[in-house]
């Protein structure tokens, strides 16, 4: 019975004191929407981009290297930690269409599963063509099926876009250190067969970056470390996946969302704690009389506090429900629609931060009803009896300023009576003050967006080593070209170019005593070959002098033998007829058998000399054979080091040319920064005397110039009026630091269409100064005045 009562109390207390419950809950839904809306911002951009980080199998270590062999990718393979090692070549080229851009060409083969595209349009597999990068070929106009260009190593190579991508290693894509904003209208990447790009490089294939997935729980240090004594001399660099541009980029985006949902919340928790108090206080205080009667009741000192702490745990969960429901939708999905532009995302569906809602609709129920309970409880120290009478005013004490008899006497009773009740409740002052500061700061930084100057802005930066010996301005100076910004030591920088020229004279070197002559070699085998085909046109043809002796000699033995053999026929007829003695005809017996022998050794030394000759002629062929082996391998041993030594030779030229190029830029001069621009005004400076900049190729912003000759005026106008300006005639711009200065200016852009802004339409006129003025410099605030058409 008695909680039916005081539930119907409640709901009658809440009808009647509806606007202030409404605005408990709209503060509790504000603060809850701005935890919610930039959580979700972070939160999205911290799951699509691992996604796809994970779908395109980013690498975690990139080395830069001469020209890796197989060798080198068995020994990295090899290590302890590695799960896998591929080789690329990446290498800026430059697109033959309009603006001549800068495609990053990345050089892959089948076999490649590191680092993959991230197909959006067309075929991964299949017909041959190049992947290109889907927000460059949006920003020119390509499409599947489209030729492209190519131009680098003074080569050009012509493609066909099979398939559009994004990539892991571009999720912030730009060009070098010296880009500060993504341009897919002048920068993006292009993913090409290797056996298509070796035509530029004479037909060979040529790598100079090593991929490398870690296994899980590796050292990447050692891992490093034992990469660096693997590869020697020939590895150039090293970027983990921490230090990748993009990467590194997109982490440091999410962790500046998660420092500012942490933070700016706060106040918006601060003030509905404060709309909380204020309302709670009054509602209590003016149920003094209704607390009496339900203590005197028997109702316990729990229940009573549970009722009005009800109150605001209510208003707080509506809030807190209302807020978690709008918050992603409205704040998160503003802002990553805002950072579209600036990190590519595969999808950008909305991710919410579940123990952040949790943590917040606690935060804010705490806010609202712990300060309902504290109210409550204020009075439930309270007798009943005392609680029925009407409260006792406070005792009234002298305040500070009645002390001042000239200031108090000139002061109005009604004045009086505010100083002293301004005095008698001191929190509710403060209350105010804070309030309305804040209010007030906020509705100052929106307006003061209405009517700005903008300028072209001119980032100072130094990627080279060197030391700040003195700044020379500071913020706010007008400077003109060729004045002196800082001075430097380039010590270190000279000290580097140095060290860098010696590279490469020592790579001339060597490549010019790595060469083998093979002069000696070829002409040993041109003779080789002469004396191999003379010595077998005499074997074949018998022309060998030696050979024709001893042909002479053995016809000149069988004429012998032949005589020799009729002599002995005839003696031997001559004996049988009793004419000669047995004696004499053994004479003739004896002379056949020598001439026989004769002729046979005749043969021999024949068949002998021709042996000798066939071993002479295998000789030479042998002693040709292994000549040419020889220069053979010395020709292919002068080409490896050829290719080697002069790639390596190409990468020390071009780290010299960017070492001279990072000083030969216009606001370097000698050894000093001066200013580039005709008219500039020095917006930022981020460097002081003593400071090292560009160590280990870091990129570091020095200054900030605005070019004073493309300063503007904003001028946000509501859209029902932007179509009553009259655009040709003379503009009044109105400095407010010098409220009685107007210089004339005239409309340079009108544009047709508005912009939602703080619940209103608005049109962003832009209106270009006649004249220069101390008092146009960017940030300043201005009223603008405008002529109606007639």
């Amino acid at each position: 019975m008695g909680k039916g009562i005081l539930f119907k109390k409640a709901v009658k207390d809440m009808r009647q004191w509806m606007s202030q419950f409404a605005s408990i809950c709209l503060m509790a839904a504000l603060s809850v929407s701005v935890v919610m809306g930039l959580d979700s911002l972070w939160k999205t951009i911290d799951e699509r981009s691992s996604e796809l980080y994970e779908s395109t199998n980013l690498s975690d270590i990139w080395v830069s290297v001469v020209n890796p062999t197989e060798m080198d990718m068995w020994r990295i393979r090899n290590i302890q930690g590695v799960e896998k090692a591929e080789k690329r070549l990446a290498v800026n080229s430059t697109a033959n269409i309009n603006g001549k851009p800068t495609l990053l060409v990345y050089t892959a083969s089948d076999k490649n599963t590191l680092d993959k595209p991230y197909i959006i349009e067309g075929l991964l597999e299949g017909s041959s063509g190049a992947i290109l990068d889907e927000t460059f070929a949006r920003s020119h106009g390509l499409k599947p099926g489209d030729k492209l260009e190519l131009e680098f190593n003074d080569r050009k190579i012509s493609l066909r876009v099979k398939a559009l991508a994004l990539s892991g290693e571009h999720v912030f894509s730009v060009k070098d250190t010296t880009s500060i904003m993504p341009d897919p209208e002048k920068y993006g990447f292009v993913i090409v067969d290797e056996d298509k790009v070796k035509s530029a490089y004479g037909g060979r294939k040529l790598y100079n970056q090593i991929c490398i997935r870690l296994a899980e729980g590796a050292n990447e240090g050692e891992i490093i470390e034992k990469i660096d004594a693997a590869l020697g001399d020939d590895m150039l660099g090293v970027i983990t996946r921490k230090d990748n541009r993009s990467v590194s980029h997109v982490a440091s985006e999410i962790k500046q969302f998660k420092v500012i949902s942490g933070v700016f919340p706060i106040m918006f928790f601060l003030v509905t704690a404060l709309v909380t108090l204020s309302t709670m206080s009054r509602l209590v205080e003016e149920q003094r009389e209704q607390i009496g009667i339900l203590k005197a009741l028997g109702y316990s000192k729990s229940i009573v506090v549970f009722h009005y702490t009800s109150y605001g745990v209510l208003a707080g969960l509506l809030g807190a429900a209302l807020g978690a429901a709008v918050g992603p939708i409205l704040i998160g999905r503003t802002l990553i629609d805002q950072m579209k532009f600036l990190l590519v995302l595969s999808d950008y569906r909305m991710s919410i931060n579940v123990s952040n809602l949790i943590l917040s609709t606690l935060l804010i129920v705490l806010c609202t009803g712990g300060v309902s309970c504290y109210t409550c409880l204020r009075r439930l120290e309270e007798t009943p009896a005392a609680l029925l009478r009407d409260r006792l005013p406070r005792k009234g004490n002298r305040i500070f300023i009645e002390s001042i008899k000239v200031l108090w006497g000139a002061m109005s009773s009604k004045r009086r009576l505010i100083a002293r009740n301004t005095s008698r409740n001191k929190w509710r002052m403060l209350m105010s003050v804070v309030g309305i500061a804040g209010c007030t700061g906020l509705v100052i930084g929106s307006f003061s967006l209405n009517d700005m100057m903008l300028g072209v802005s001119r980032l100072t930066y130094v990627d080279f080593p060197c030391n700040v010996i003195s700044v020379d301005v500071k913020e706010g100076d007008e400077v003109g070209r060729g004045d002196l910004l800082a001075a430097l030591d380039m010590t270190e920088y000279n000290e580097t170019v140095k060290k860098l020229r010696e590279q490469v004279e020592s790579g001339k070197a060597a490549l010019s005593d790595a060469i083998e002559d093979p002069s000696a070699l070829e002409a040993d085998i041109a003779r080789l070959k002469k004396d191999l085909s003379k010595k077998t046109a005499e074997y074949n043809s018998g022309e060998k002098a030696e050979l024709k002796l001893l042909e002479s000699s053995l016809e000149r033995a069988e004429k012998e033998l032949s005589d020799a053999k009729e002599d002995l026929e005839l003696n031997r007829k001559l004996h049988e007829e009793g004419a000669i003695a047995t004696e004499e005809l053994d004479g003739f017996v004896d002379a056949v058998e020598e001439k026989e022998k004769l002729r046979s050794d005749i043969i021999d030394n024949m068949s002998m000399t021709k042996r000798l000759l066939k071993e002479e002629l295998d000789e030479l062929s042998t002693e040709l054979q292994y000549k040419q082996v020889q220069l053979d391998e010395t020709r292919e041993s002068n080409s490896a080091s050829l290719e080697r030594l002069s790639s390596r030779l190409a990468i020390y030229e071009s780290d010299l040319v960017i070492m001279q190029n990072k000083a030969n830029k216009p606001y370097v001069s000698g050894g000093s920064l001066v200013c580039s621009l005709e008219r500039g005004i020095v917006q930022s400076i981020s460097i002081i005397n003593g400071s090292s900049l560009g160590q280990q190729n870091g990129n570091h912003k020095a200054m900030e110039l605005i070019d004073a000759d493309t300063i503007v005026v904003i001028a946000e106008v509501p859209e029902e009026f932007a179509g009553e300006i009259d655009s040709s005639a003379d503009v009044k711009i109105m400095p407010v630091a010098k409220k009685n200065l107007i210089i004339k200016g005239r409309v340079s852009q009108l544009p047709g269409s508005a912009i939602e802004k703080d619940g209103e339409r608005i049109v962003r006129v832009e209106v270009i100064p006649s004249e220069k003025s101390e008092f146009l410099k960017p940030g300043y605030t201005a009223d603008v005045v405008f002529e109606r058409k007639k």
